[in-house]
Order: structure tokens, then C-alpha cells, then sequence
């Protein structure tokens, strides 16, 4: 028995920018990879060193969302008292950012 052969029309496939799909795609896993980072980070141990009552003041502000000078009034402290606290604050939790020293309180219970 003959094999019959049957030509087909194949469409043409839209143009695909395959460098936008790897840029995209390495930009997303990035983004999940820090988020996952610093959750891990945030969920870390407790401070290196105990915080002080006037720290954990400033955790709470943060963890209400204040930004620097809402925080400064709120504690009646200078702008320049709160970045030392927020100094502190990094160098004790080995947080990077706000964020980071947000989950960090909540997780550890410093903050509620």
C-alpha cells in the first residue's frame, strides 16, 4: 500500500519579542526571590542585642506606617533622633528597610 502525502498550510505564528519574555520572566523571579529573602530575613532571629524601650516605640510607628517626621513628632524627637534609632534598629535586627523591621516586629512578637 502507497503512502499518500498531503501538503498543509501552516499559519504564520505572530512575531514573539523573546527578549521582552526573558526580561520579563527574570524581572518576576527576582521580585519573588526578594520578597522570599526578606521574609525569611524578617522572620529571623531575635536582635542581636536587646532593643530599648524608646526603639520599640519606634517600631510601633513604623508598623502604623509613619514616615520619618510623623514618627519624629509622634515621639516629640528630632529627624535626626529617629535615623539614629532606625540605625540602631538595622543594626540590631539585621533588617535592611522598614518593611523588613515591620515583619520583623510582628513576627516576634515585639510589636502587636
Amino acid at each position: 500500500m502507497a503512502k499518500r502525502t498531503v501538503a498543509t498550510k501552516t499559519e504564520e505564528a505572530a512575531p514573539v519579542d523573546l527578549a521582552s519574555l526573558v526580561n520579563n520572566a527574570v524581572a518576576s523571579a527576582l521580585a519573588d526571590a526578594t520578597v522570599k529573602v526578606t521574609v525569611a530575613r524578617a522572620n529571623a532571629l531575635p536582635p542581636l542585642k536587646p532593643l530599648s524601650a524608646r526603639e520599640v516605640e519606634v517600631l510601633e510607628a513604623i508598623v502604623d506606617g509613619l514616615e520619618t517626621n510623623a514618627l519624629a513628632d509622634r515621639l516629640m524627637i528630632s529627624r535626626e533622633t529617629v535615623k539614629n534609632h532606625m540605625n540602631s534598629l538595622f543594626a540590631k535586627t539585621q533588617c535592611n528597610n522598614r518593611t523588613m523591621l515591620a515583619v520583623w516586629a510582628l513576627r516576634t512578637g515585639t510589636v502587636r
